[in-house]
């Protein structure tokens, strides 16, 4: 057995180290249910300018934050074997 043949590992050993990072998708509609009463009470506390600031959470995470985290994490190289592929497509998360 070659060195790189060792170091793949075995369909049922492989384990998606990721699998619930699809639930940080849930940040972006989250924080801004959060921010629209935020907003609501500063318009009513009578501060429209510092208000209006807290809209640019949106562009700043779209344009800024994301793509300097993709920048920071890079490509993930981590895909499965072939011989879990049937493993995964019975797995609820992956269909």
């Amino acid at each position: 057995m070659t060195s790189a043949a060792a170091a793949l590992p075995n369909a049922r050993e492989w384990q998606d180290k990721k699998r619930y990072l699809c639930l940080m998708g849930l940040i972006g509609p989250t924080l801004l249910l959060t921010v629209l009463p935020v907003v609501w009470a500063m318009n009513q506390a009578g501060w429209q300018s510092a208000s209006q600031v807290l809209f640019w959470i949106g562009p700043i995470l779209l344009y800024i934050l994301l793509p300097a985290l993709d920048l920071r994490f890079g490509a993930d190289g981590q895909n499965p074997p072939d011989e879990g592929m049937e493993r995964l497509g019975n797995d609820r998360d992956y269909r």
